[in-house]
């Protein structure tokens, strides 16, 4: 599993529940649906990034619930 943190507090990844890519210039943007341990909650993840580079070139430009308790 893997933690990360967001206003609400920390959060534990339960799984990636869809996924997909565009091209956005240089790179691409991968729009991810990920889904939280204890129910707390389905997030949404734009994440801008260049495949295959070597250099540290990916931004989050994004992250916010979707569905999910609310407290």
């Amino acid at each position: 599993m893997l933690a990360f943190g967001a206003a609400e507090g920390e959060l534990t990844l339960v799984e990636v529940v869809a996924g997909s890519v565009q091209a956005a210039g240089a790179g691409n943007n991968y729009r991810l649906l990920l889904r939280a341990a204890g129910g707390v909650g389905t997030y949404e993840a734009v994440v801008w990034g260049v495949p295959g580079s070597t250099a540290w070139t990916w931004k989050v430009l994004s992250f916010r619930r979707v569905a999910g308790d609310q407290n």
